[in-house]
């Protein structure tokens, strides 16, 4: 039984919003590895 009733469309923007933080912090993290691995 689903704890979080949640329509479709809902879901969906949900869905586009947590990819695209994860987007952000995966593009931080490369711009971080970036600057450590061209600093050294």
């Amino acid at each position: 039984m689903p704890i979080c009733h949640r329509s479709g469309k809902a879901a969906a923007r949900t869905g586009r919003a947590v990819f695209g933080m994860l987007s952000v912090l995966a593009e931080l993290q490369r711009e971080l590895n970036v600057a450590n691995t061209n600093g050294a």
